[in-house]
């Protein structure tokens, strides 16, 4: 069942980028951006990106999906090293918005909260957002940052195509 909702999410997004969209996305060459879920692995309550370290920086796609406006923070991979996130890498989501992230590094992984006076709630972050691996692409030494940050789908999309272009190969 699992297969087949990402199966689902994936042709929604690819429908999605191709026809509401067509006049962002359709250049004179119709390019078109696609969004797959692969490189992205769900555990415990976090969420790991990039799991097959490509030599090349990929750009994810993450959608809020909850009720709830969320933080995602980012986690060392190495847990002696710190125990919680690294400064510069949280970033809030708000309910049905989006963000992109560009990454360089292997495994890197992120933990989803919401923040309420004097208490933070640890979420599954397989139930509170959407991932997918972009066919956009980065210059190769780009490195990894929060590249659009929590915007609705109409202003994340041209803040993602002016920064990015579509992956010749993949």
């Amino acid at each position: 069942m699992r297969d087949f909702a990402s199966r689902i999410f994936t042709i929604m997004l690819s429908v999605a980028l191709i026809l509401a969209h067509e006049n962002v996305l359709a250049a004179p060459s119709k390019r078109t951006i696609s969004c797959a879920r692969k490189n992205i692995q769900f555990k415990h309550n976090e969420v790991v990106l990039n799991t097959r370290g490509s030599a090349s920086p990929k750009v994810y796609f993450i959608k809020n999906i909850s009720k709830y406006g969320i933080w995602l923070n980012r986690y060392q991979s190495d847990r002696s090293k710190s125990a919680g996130a690294s400064a510069g890498w949280s970033s809030f989501l708000k309910p049905g918005n989006w963000s992109a992230l560009l990454l360089s590094e292997k495994n890197f992984t992120m933990g989803c909260s919401i923040v309420g006076p004097g208490k933070i709630t640890y979420l599954k972050c397989k139930k509170v957002i959407q991932v997918c691996e972009s066919s956009l692409h980065a210059e190769p030494d780009a490195g990894s940052y929060w590249a659009v940050e929590n915007k609705k789908w109409d202003d994340f999309l041209k803040e993602v195509l002016k920064k990015f272009k579509k992956r010749s190969a993949t």
